[in-house]
């Protein structure tokens, strides 16, 4: 981002705030808006013209923990499950300090890395031209386990589920090959992973890869400002469509009820949306797209419920996670696993359904520990987070291609609804993996990357 966009970012975000403040909003509500606004158009500014993943991690917690609950507040008031259980300036003074604490930590410089992204291309170029069949070894790699993920011991789907990725890994290599057929092979991928979306009514990884997708080519092809807003536009579009027939959907092909196939019965419901409630922006719709937004509302929860009726875990979970990653299980048993279902059972006070799953995020998970306190952790977590991204980047100056394997590395990072210990968990492991797959590209397959 340019000196300009960046005092045009400020500009708009001081309007913004001074806007809400004529309003009479809360103040903590001001700022939090506030700061939507500039990392929204930083992150818009930057797309094209930089690729920065902090930019990602930031985007979403502002979304989800400070506008989200804030549509809540105002327009959701009567809501009986996903409402906010304490008052908006109790929970947006601890929020929005602690968010604003986290992306301090997250982008104070620790050490410019200066990266020649044009040249580091060249060098991807020559490495696919060296290694034809380096783009469809991933795919194929990546297609395999997709498919036989599910029918693995419980102990291997996770790394199973990694692998799934490298099919998207492979599109990078594939967009610089010189294949006739590299579009019909990309568009393919696409296409494979649209269709069992849709097959499993399950879409949030479709729609995260899509991002990282369109995060890095739009860098590489040098999408400018009409190109990118209509992208833009089409994946708020997208994402509202989805957004407002998944239930219903859910339940069709869960339950196997399918009277066509999976595309003609998600549209048939999106056309039966359409005419018994005249848009997709009706009110319910709205309400619904609100409450998938808002995570803040389990934060909230765990405001209320702790310590009311739960004390401070002062640390516990914390220390749990950073066991459950870096210890082996054979030498610690019991350690804490992935999932968040007993986090959220046990400082919400709320059970889960069978087959629901439910996370505090870290931010809530920061509550839980800490109280208003949390947001000093947030500033250590954003700190963290920042070191180890400028790590990564002196390795993608070293291994430009290392570039393409940073979205299997941040999958979990960039999600707000994660709780601490699977986003160090996803992480750190899925940074060995890389490494263990550059290993074996090097030693076995001769691919030097």
């Amino acid at each position: 981002m340019n000196n300009n966009h960046l005092y045009l970012s400020f500009l708009f975000s001081f309007v913004v705030i001074l806007i809400t403040f004529i309003f009479d909003l809360l103040f903590w509500t001001s700022i939090g808006l506030g700061l939507f606004t500039f990392f929204s158009l930083m992150l818009f500014f930057n797309i094209g013209n930089k690729i920065d993943f902090r930019d990602l991690i930031i985007f979403v917690p502002v979304l989800q923990w400070i506008v989200g609950p804030w549509l809540s507040y105002t327009f959701l008031t009567d809501d009986v499950y996903y409402y906010m259980a304490v008052e908006q300036d109790d929970y947006m003074k601890f929020a929005v300090p602690s968010i604003l604490l986290f992306s301090i930590g997250l982008y104070i410089p620790v050490k410019k890395v200066n990266i020649d992204f044009e040249n580091g291309f060249d060098v991807i170029k020559q490495i696919v031209k060296r290694h034809k069949s380096l783009d469809l070894i991933l795919i194929v790699v990546g297609i395999i386990f997709y498919f036989i993920e599910k029918s693995l011991p419980t102990q291997l789907r996770f790394i199973a589920f990694l692998l799934s990725n490298l099919r998207y890994v492979g599109l990078f290599f594939v967009f610089f090959s010189n294949r006739k057929s590299k579009n019909l092979i990309f568009y393919s991928v696409l296409g494979l992973t649209v269709l069992m979306s849709f097959k499993e009514a399950m879409f949030h990884l479709m729609l995260i890869w899509f991002l990282f997708l369109f995060f890095i080519l739009a860098f590489i092809k040098k999408y400018y400002l009409v190109k990118k807003t209509l992208i833009v536009f089409a994946l708020i579009i997208s994402m509202i469509i989805i957004q407002s027939v998944k239930q219903e959907f859910r339940k069709i092909v869960w339950q196997g009820n399918l009277s066509d196939n999976v595309f003609s019965s998600f549209t048939s419901l999106v056309v039966e949306k359409i005419e018994t409630e005249g848009a997709l922006t009706h009110e319910t719709n709205i309400n619904n797209l609100i409450s998938r937004i808002n995570q803040g509302w389990i934060i909230a929860r765990v405001m209320y419920y702790v310590p009311n009726f739960e004390p401070y875990a002062k640390g516990e979970t914390i220390q749990n996670a950073i066991v459950a990653t870096l210890v082996p299980r054979i030498l610690a048993t019991n350690k804490v696993t992935s999932g968040g279902k007993e986090y959220y059972t046990r400082f919400s006070g709320r059970e889960l359904q069978p087959g629901t799953s439910m996370n505090i995020s870290v931010l809530g998970e920061a509550y839980a520990n800490y109280g208003q306190n949390g947001m000093w952790f947030m500033l250590a977590f954003g700190f963290f987070l920042n070191i180890t991204y400028v790590f990564l980047l002196k390795l993608v100056k070293r291994n430009p291609s290392l570039l393409f394997f940073l979205p299997i590395i941040y999958l979990q990072v960039i999600k707000a609804e994660t709780d601490f210990v699977t986003v160090l968990n996803h992480f750190v492991k899925a940074s060995f993996l890389v490494w263990i797959i550059y290993f074996i590209l090097r030693k076995f397959l001769k691919i030097k990357i």
